[in-house]
């Protein structure tokens, strides 16, 4: 069957928002079209622990068109890719929609704004980043994997002002709205919810040595329960509405052209509304020694105390640290990475919320193999350990936690994720794409194990078709 397009009220308030942005006189503007056409397979192999395997295969087509206009003080860019999908296995045909916008505009030689708008319609849990704000943290946050194929739309509006002070100083205040909702569908899956964030990011250069930087962001969260018994009740159990608290502290020191050294703080704060979630603290401080051996080559080594503490728990006292080099050759780069510190996930589109300690291995390595091919890979690995609040006694891994009533879960999960891609170009404007991609998940709570192969094969076309 034949879904509609979905054209939430959002989108239209922040399109009209991003064109008082844009200036109107041709004279000194410079405007290019490109569009482009693409066809792509997608098949999705998922294997559940103790559920049905989840099986899927895709054709679609998109249509794309890219249009870029600058002026001398404002600069203006859409980009819309909506696609029509057909679903093989379930014989359905479903329209997915990807609008980008954008549009900068200087009010003054010191001040200027940003605006940007993101609409995501798909069933594949991958998120956009390209519409992250600089301002925010984590201002689209990623989507949980655990669900597999699950239609949703999702829309991020970001407006940034920026203002030049001083030498090399900067003061930017940000707003994030994100929206993310189920598609229609009698199978709701992501846990809807609304995201509201206002942040102030200050960079303040003392002079050449020394530099300050300092953000502080404010989260508020909406959520809508879309759990069975919301569904037959009508009623909501319980209230995950929450409030977060970031900051972030870093003075750098410039120690000598290749070496920089840091000192750097990071507060986060989660307090729900509902009595029975746990609210929690996390401070986290680290020294970072970031050292260019040459122009290709980056080592950071950083390390430091944390302490988090979650309501009706004892804290725990533990460590943050990161190592990471990285190299960049003239036909490609390689980056490997360990990290290990605290966060606060509550936006994943699952119930799952609160405080998470992590261990995060990274390999990325990109490569140019002839002037028309390229390959790309990556493996991560992720440790994950978590605390949930529960509303049953049946798990052997659920306790109370000292004094209150609350019933909480400690369990672990293990991710490991590892992908490659190959891209030629031909006839100028074309490009071919495979890529494969395969992901698992262990955990102590079996419902959440998962193998997941996925292999997307794609053609397509791009060409600048005019400008003026």
């Amino acid at each position: 069957m034949m879904t509609s397009m979905l054209t939430p009220k959002p989108l239209l308030t922040a399109t009209l928002l991003l064109l008082t942005f844009f200036s109107v006189n041709a004279q000194a503007r410079v405007n290019i079209v490109n569009t482009g056409l693409s066809f792509s397979y997608d098949l999705d192999d998922r294997k559940n622990e103790d559920k049905d395997d989840d099986n899927y295969q895709s054709l679609a087509i998109t249509p794309k068109i890219h249009l870029t206009s600058t002026g001398l003080k404002d600069r203006f860019e859409i980009r819309a890719s909506p696609s029509i999908k057909y679903d093989i296995i379930d014989s359905e045909t479903n329209w997915d929609n990807d609008l980008f916008l954008t549009a900068e505009r200087s009010i003054s030689k010191n001040w200027r704004l940003t605006a940007t708008d993101s609409l995501l319609r798909t069933d594949h849990y991958e998120s956009s980043t390209r519409s992250d704000s600089p301002t925010t943290q984590e201002s689209t946050p990623e989507l949980s994997a655990d669900f597999g194929r699950a239609r949703y739309w999702r829309n991020t509006f970001n407006l940034t002002s920026e203002h030049l002070y001083g030498q090399q100083s900067t003061l930017n205040f940000g707003f994030d709205y994100n929206i993310l909702r189920n598609d229609e569908s009698e199978n709701k899956t992501y846990t809807d919810y609304d995201r509201y964030t206002g942040s102030i990011t200050n960079q303040h250069r003392f002079n050449q040595k020394w530099r300050a930087i300092t953000t502080l962001s404010v989260v508020k969260g909406t959520f809508d329960d879309t759990s069975p018994i919301t569904l037959l009740t009508e009623e909501s159990p319980l209230s995950d509405d929450l409030m977060e608290y970031r900051l972030r502290l870093t003075g750098e020191n410039d120690f000598s052209r290749q070496t920089t050294v840091s000192l750097s703080y990071n507060y986060i704060g989660t307090r729900y509304d509902e009595d029975l979630q746990v609210d929690g603290n996390v401070h986290q401080a680290q020294l970072r020694w970031t050292h260019n051996y040459s122009r290709r080559t980056e080592i950071i080594l950083g390390a430091g105390p944390s302490y988090e503490k979650a309501e009706g728990q004892d804290s725990n006292i533990g460590g943050n640290g990161v190592a990471q080099i990285t190299y960049k050759g003239q036909r490609g780069s390689l980056t490997f990475g360990i990290e290990k510190h605290y966060d606060a996930e509550n936006f994943a589109g699952t119930e799952e919320q609160g405080i998470v300690d992590k261990w995060e291995t990274q390999l990325n390595a990109d490569y140019q193999i002839l002037a028309s091919l390229r390959i790309n890979g990556r493996i991560r690995y992720t440790y994950e350990d978590r605390t949930d609040t529960r509303d049953t006694l049946s798990d052997s891994l659920a306790s109370t936690a000292p004094g209150s009533d609350i019933i909480l879960e400690e369990y672990h999960n293990d991710i490991f994720v590892s992908g490659i891609g190959l891209h030629y170009s031909f006839l100028k404007d074309y490009t071919a794409n495979l890529e494969y991609t395969f992901s698992k998940q262990e955990s102590d709570r079996v419902s959440d194990e998962y193998d997941d192969h996925r292999i997307l094969v794609s053609i397509s076309w791009a060409q600048d078709i005019f400008s003026w």
